[in-house]
């Protein structure tokens, strides 16, 4: 969880009526840890868990439904949200704020609702959001001298990908840096060769090291420079 990160699942709630329908107005969350600083301002949010896609933890499509700033350890975040007798899970996300300490820990929980009668709040065990200064991945990959963090696919695919400076047909791979016709372009590059025996429909898979998707904005960039008359797809797929 690196500084300036938004939207840090640090509680999962459900809220739920044991007779009548309720209207909620304010939750309060109590925070602990190591520093209330590390949450930015106006940094408490929270979130309606049930219309995201992925339970516990806060995603796109989980709807906002308040939010606040720590006064001392507690933030009152304003909300109207309707409550009835079937469950419905709520998350608490702390924002971090830009000068958040490496190694700080952070919690926090729900610990009072102001409604109109009786509410059944059941709480989740607390998460603890861990924070890291680290800058994220800075990573280039030639293919010049090995494969790098990356590696063949050994199960789900039906060939490799190989490495080198040429391709062994004619008249593919990247455009030569001169002359016009030829292969290689003057350094090494990845590449799969799909004359026989390889067949119609058939895949090979090149895998990278995992990458902390979850704490950093990634951005992937191919050089695909080919040449030649039968060129297929490059597909970029993402595995959680």
């Amino acid at each position: 969880m690196a500084p300036d990160s938004t939207n840090n699942a640090v509680n999962a709630f459900t809220l739920v009526t044991d007779t009548e329908s309720e209207t909620v107005t304010a939750l309060e969350v109590t925070f602990s840890g190591t520093a209330v600083a590390d949450v930015a301002s106006s940094g408490v949010k929270i979130y309606d868990d049930s219309t995201g896609g992925t339970p516990n933890e806060w995603d796109a499509g989980d709807t906002l439904k308040g939010t606040a700033s720590f006064s001392g350890t507690t933030a009152s975040v304003t909300v109207s949200i309707s409550v009835e007798n079937s469950a419905t899970q709520y998350l608490v996300t702390y924002d971090i704020a830009t000068g958040a300490t490496d190694t700080d820990t952070l919690q926090g929980a729900i610990t009072d609702a102001t409604l109109t009668n009786t509410l059944d709040n059941n709480d989740a065990t607390d998460a603890t959001l861990t924070i890291t200064t680290d800058t994220g991945y800075d990573e280039t990959y030639t293919f010049e001298t090995d494969w790098g963090d990356w590696t063949n696919n050994a199960d789900d695919d039906q060939f490799d990908w190989s490495t080198g400076e040429n391709t062994p047909s004619s008249n593919t791979g990247p455009q030569p840096q001169s002359g016009s016709n030829g292969q290689g372009g003057g350094g090494n590059f990845a590449f799969i060769e799909c004359s026989t025996p390889r067949g119609i429909n058939e895949q090979a898979y090149l895998e990278s090291n995992v990458l902390a998707g979850d704490q950093y904005a990634l951005n992937i960039s191919f050089y695909y420079n080919m040449f030649g008359a039968h060129i297929d797809t490059l597909y970029l797929y993402v595995w959680d």
